[in-house]
C-alpha cells in the first residue's frame, strides 16, 4: 500500500514503518548522493546495463543495515523504466522468501527458477519443446522423485507427460521453496539429493535465462537484470557459506545480477577471496550527520530532515529542537531514525497529545538504547569466546582515536550498526546511542 505523507499524529507510525519504497512510494525519495560522499552506485551500475550487457556481470552491493540500500534498488528500476524500460527486471528477497537464519545457497537457484517460470507465464511467453523435455528429465531424476515423495506430496504430480508444462514447473519450484523455507529437515535433504546434481540445476535456470530472453522482444525488452536483496541481512555463516564457499556456484547464473552483501564479510580478510568472482562492488555509507573531525554536516542534516519532510508535517514537532536532536542521535541510519519517529509518535499518542514532544523523543531515545544495550553482550566469535569489556575497549579506542582495524570485534560491531562507516575517506564512528551508553558507565567524557 502506498505510503501517505502524515498530517496527523494518528498517521505517523505508518508513514515510518521502514519498509523499502517501492516504484509508487518513489516520490517520497530524496537524492542522498551528496550526503553518502558521492557514492556512484545507480550510475555506475546503469552504465554496465548500456554498456556491456552481454557479459552476464555480477555485482555486490554493500552497506550497513538501514543505509537505503533496498531504497536505492528501487530507484535503480525507476532509473531504468524512464530511460526506455528495456529490462525486465527480475527482483526478490531472502527475507520475504527464504528463512534467512539457515539459507542454503542452492536454495538461490530454487527461488530464482521459481521467479523465471511466473515471468514465462504472465508474459505468455512460448518455451521451447526441447526445455520442458529436458528439465521433465531432471524432475524425474530419483533424487527429485525422492524429494517429491517425502516432502512435496502427491498434488505435484502430473499425471502425464503433456501436463509437465509451465504450470506444473511454477508450482512445482513455489512448493519447493516453500518446503525450504519452513523444513530444517529438508535444508539436509537438498545437500545430498541436488547439490550432487547441481551443475544440472544451474544448467536449467541458465537455459530457461535463454529461452526467455529470445523472447524478449515480444514484451518490448532487451535484456534481463536479477537483483537478489537481503543477503546482507542473513546469518553471517550462512552468508559466508554462500559467498565464501561458494561464489564460484553462484555466479555461474547466466545473467545480469546484484546481490547485497554483508558489511562484516566487506570489510574482512575473507574478501580478497570472494571478490574475484564478481565483477564489482559498491559501497553505500551512511549519510554523513557529522564531519570526521566534529562539526555538523549541513548537508547530510538537511537531506535527512527533507526524507522526514516528506512522510510527515514538521509541524507535528511540538518544538524546532526536536528534530534536529533525532537526527543526531540516529547517526544517519535511516533504520533507527524512523524507529526514533516510530516510537516518539507511540508516546505521544499514549498521552493523548497531538504534537511530538521533547518527552517523548527522549523516551523513544530509550527504546533505541535499550536495543543497542543488548546487543552489546560476552560473544563467542569463530570458536573464540570475547567478553563484553572488549567490546567497550573496541568501541572507546575508536572514539578517542579515529583509529581502528578490522579485527573479529570491529566487524561484529560494524555487522550490529553500533559502529558506522561514512564517506570521503570511508571512516568510522562509535554510534551517536552506543557512545551515550559508554559516556554512562563512565568509559568516555560526554
Amino acid at each position: 500500500m502506498k505510503i501517505i505523507k502524515a498530517e496527523t499524529i494518528e498517521n505517523v507510525y505508518r508513514a515510518f514503518l521502514g519498509t523499502p519504497l517501492t516504484l509508487e512510494d518513489l516520490d517520497l525519495y530524496r537524492d542522498t548522493y551528496e550526503a553518502r560522499g558521492g557514492a556512484p552506485f545507480r550510475k555506475r551500475i546503469y552504465r554496465k546495463l548500456e554498456d556491456i550487457n552481454d557479459l552476464n556481470w555480477q555485482s555486490l552491493l554493500v552497506g550497513y543495515k538501514g543505509c537505503g540500500k533496498s531504497t536505492e534498488l528501487t530507484k535503480l528500476r525507476q532509473d531504468i523504466i524512464e530511460k526506455g524500460n528495456r529490462y525486465l527486471v527480475l527482483h526478490y528477497s531472502v527475507f520475504q522468501e527464504l528463512d534467512p537464519e539457515n539459507l542454503n545457497y542452492i536454495e538461490l537457484f530454487l527461488v530464482t527458477m521459481e521467479k523465471l517460470f511466473n515471468v514465462v507465464a504472465e508474459h505468455d511467453l512460448p518455451i521451447s519443446k526441447a526445455y520442458l523435455e529436458k528439465i521433465k528429465h531432471w524432475a524425474d531424476s530419483q533424487e527429485i522423485v525422492r524429494i517429491k515423495k517425502k516432502y512435496l506430496g502427491g498434488d505435484i504430480e502430473a499425471g502425464s507427460d503433456s501436463s509437465f508444462g509451465v504450470p506444473y514447473f511454477q508450482k512445482f519450484f513455489a512448493k519447493l521453496k516453500a518446503t525450504a523455507k519452513t523444513s530444517r529437515s529438508f535444508k539436509e535433504t537438498i545437500k545430498s539429493e541436488i547439490e550432487p546434481r547441481l551443475a544440472d540445476l544451474i544448467e536449467n535456470c541458465n537455459r530457461l535465462i535463454t529461452e526467455i530472453r529470445l523472447q524478449l522482444h515480444k514484451i518490448d525488452k532487451d535484456n534481463l537484470l536479477i537483483i537478489v536483496e537481503d543477503l546482507d541481512k542473513v546469518n553471517l555463516d550462512c552468508a559466508a557459506n554462500i559467498f565464501l564457499k561458494h561464489a564460484g556456484q553462484v555466479t555461474q547464473l547466466g545473467a545480469n545480477a546484484i546481490y547485497t552483501f554483508p558489511i562484516a564479510l566487506y570489510y574482512s580478510s575473507h574478501f580478497a577471496s570472494i571478490k574475484p568472482f564478481f565483477s564489482d562492488c559498491h559501497e553505500l555509507p551512511m549519510i554523513k550527520v557529522r564531519e570526521k573531525d566534529g562539526p555538523e554536516s549541513a548537508e547530510g542534516v538537511l537531506v535527512m530532515r527533507e526524507i522526514i519532510s516528506a512522510r510527515m508535517n514538521l509541524n507535528l514537532f511540538e518544538t524546532d529542537t526536536i528534530l534536529p536532536e533525532l537526527i543526531q542521535m540516529s547517526g544517519g541510519c535511516l533504520r533507527d531514525l524512523f524507529l526514533l519517529i516510530r516510537e516518539a509518535s507511540n508516546f505521544t499518542r499514549d498521552a493523548d497529545r497531538k504534537k511530538i514532544t521533547q518527552t517523548d523523543y527522549e523516551k523513544a531515545l530509550q527504546v533505541l538504547t535499550k536495543d543497542y544495550q543488548n546487543t552489546l553482550t560476552d560473544e563467542k566469535i569463530e570458536g573464540q569466546y570475547y567478553p563484553v569489556e572488549k567490546f567497550y575497549e573496541s568501541l572507546v579506542e575508536l572514539d578517542q582515536t579515529g583509529k581502528y582495524e578490522n579485527t573479529v570485534l570491529m566487524l561484529k560491531l560494524r555487522q550490529t550498526l553500533c559502529v558506522l562507516g561514512y564517506n570521503g575517506e570511508f571512516w568510522c564512528a562509535v554510534h551517536p546511542v552506543v557512545r551515550q551508553i559508554l559516556v554512562k558507565k563512565g568509559l568516555l567524557n560526554s
